[in-house]
Order: structure tokens, then C-alpha cells, then sequence
């Protein structure tokens, strides 16, 4: 796993910082799962700085990915969304939804069905594993992860 930063200007030239956590394998993500559990990982401690803590913890290391991205961006029309969207067909992971409703999703990993679009900012995706396979929600931006 590794974090990643991401510089992105709106269409009105304001500057806007996404933190986020790039989970490149299954065991990242059943480690990921177990650390927001509270359950910790087989690597070191989880602290008390699991689910739902107020604790804010910062890494002690520079992001390996900080591109600058937006503004002048031409890639899908990135620049009037105020990011660069996911592609269609796309493996994501859902992550941070906060309702009752949506908190099950969490950690569901699924695929781009129809990508944002400006007056759209919500993606439709299809989970593709575990019990909720098959089902379709819309989902923020900000609440999905790219898997690689």
C-alpha cells in the first residue's frame, strides 16, 4: 500500500488536495480491512487509531505519487469536472461511505459502469465480488479508490 496526494484545480482555479491509499494486492486489502476493524495487521500495531477514532495521524513520509493534475488538463474533460474521472470499465474500490445505508459497501471492490460527467459527479458501478455482487449504486469520486 502506499499513499497517494493529488493536486487538483477546479475550473475556477482553485487548488484542492485528495489524500488517498493506493491497495495494489488482495492481502493489502485484507490488511487494510483488518487495521479499519481495529483488528491491526500482522506487521506492527494498529494503536487506537482505528474505525471511527478522532485521533488524527500523519504519516512520517513523503507520498511516491504527487502528480499535478487538472487545471489545463484535457484528458476526458477533467478540467470542468475539477478532477481527472475514472475510465468506464475501470476496477475501483468503494471506501468511506458514511450513511447506514452505504457503510456495508465499504472495502467492495467494483467496476466503472457509466464514468462522471460534468453535471454528473456521481459514478454508477457494479461490485464485482462478495455478497453484494452484481448490484449497482452511484458513488462519489471521493469515495473511490483505483485499483492496480
Amino acid at each position: 500500500m502506499s499513499i497517494v496526494r493529488v493536486r487538483v484545480t477546479d475550473a475556477s482555479g482553485n487548488e484542492h488536495r485528495l489524500v488517498g491509499i493506493e491497495v495494489k494486492t488482495d492481502s493489502e486489502m485484507t490488511r487494510l480491512k483488518n487495521i479499519m476493524a481495529g483488528g491491526g495487521s500482522s506487521g506492527g500495531s494498529a494503536g487506537s487509531a482505528g474505525a471511527g477514532s478522532s485521533r488524527d495521524v500523519k504519516p512520517q513520509f513523503q507520498a511516491d505519487v504527487k502528480p499535478n493534475i487538472g487545471g489545463s488538463s484535457s484528458v476526458g474533460g477533467g478540467a470542468s469536472l475539477g478532477f481527472v474521472p475514472h475510465r468506464r470499465h475501470a476496477k475501483v474500490i468503494i471506501h468511506n461511505l458514511s450513511s447506514d445505508a452505504g457503510t456495508k459497501y465499504n472495502f467492495s471492490t467494483a467496476v466503472i459502469a457509466e464514468p462522471a460527467a460534468p453535471g454528473r459527479e456521481r459514478y454508477l458501478v457494479t461490485i464485482d465480488s462478495g455478497p453484494f455482487r452484481g448490484q449497482q449504486l452511484n458513488v462519489k469520486h471521493t469515495n473511490l479508490l483505483l485499483k492496480s
